[in-house]
């Protein structure tokens, strides 16, 4: 699943005005407008270790300048790399597991009544679900506002996943093509609405949205909370990813 999130990964910062280069042994990532892990810093493919090792430096200079928080997304067992970043100041944010689900193994959540499920195209749809995701995970809406805008959605061929109990928002999901994968991306639902099931059906709409379109496989990233979820739609993981950043309690 590494190659198709890299892409994804390069197609939304180019799309902000960010710069993306793929260096072979991995990737780095400049985008001011988005401050998220694999946005603006590096993004470690996997293979010889010592040219991430020695790129993160150089890494943490370029994007402070910018003024963004630097990130550095590795895999589990990589310990030099993850080491470097340590002594370059950058906290280890936890372990994500890395996730596919085949067509065959997809088991999709059922709404329960009134509950259903909408494909968000226009802007007062798309500024709940940006609303939503921006309440999950406590970050200023403004940041995020232009994923959510009708023209840059559909000019990347998103499709944005709105969850509603009776009228309310309540959680939302994007699914996103990349070549013949669809990757899953900003599920969200605010902790007051959670433990009900509508993050499971915003993922399973968005794997659904990418399935009808002729994708074979989905994948996504997910914390410890969501995994018990993905597994229950048939998500398996393939591999675990470590995010290394800015101290959140600095």
């Amino acid at each position: 699943m590494h190659r198709p999130l890299t892409e994804a990964f390069a197609v939304l910062v180019r799309s902000l005005g960010g710069a993306f280069q793929d260096l072979g042994t991995h990737a780095f990532a400049r985008c001011p407008a988005l401050p998220i892990p694999g946005a603006n810093g590096i993004l470690d493919h996997g293979r010889d270790q010592d040219p991430v090792v020695e790129a993160i430096a150089p890494m943490l200079e370029a994007i402070g300048a910018d003024g963004t928080h630097p990130w550095v997304v590795t895999f589990e067992q990589r310990d030099a790399v993850i080491a470097e970043a340590a002594r370059a100041g950058l906290h280890d944010d936890g372990p994500n597991a890395g996730m596919v689900l085949e067509r065959a193994a997809f088991r999709p959540a059922t709404p329960t009544p009134g509950v259903r499920v909408s494909l968000a195209t226009e802007a007062g749809p798309l500024r709940s679900a940006g609303r939503l995701f921006a309440e999950a995970f406590g970050l200023p809406e403004r940041l995020f506002a232009r994923l959510y805008e009708p023209a840059y959605v559909a000019g990347v061929d998103g499709r944005v996943i709105l969850v509603l109990d009776g009228d309310e928002p309540v959680s939302t999901a994007i699914s996103w093509p990349v070549g013949d994968d669809v990757g899953i991306f900003n599920v969200a639902t605010p902790e007051r609405f959670r433990g009900r099931g509508f993050g499971a059906v915003a993922t399973s709409a968005a794997i659904g949205v990418g399935f009808d379109a002729g994708a074979s496989r989905a994948f996504l990233q997910s914390s410890a909370m969501g995994e018990g979820i993905y597994r229950r739609l048939g998500f398996r993981e393939v591999c675990r990813y470590v995010f290394l950043g800015p101290r959140t309690d600095a």
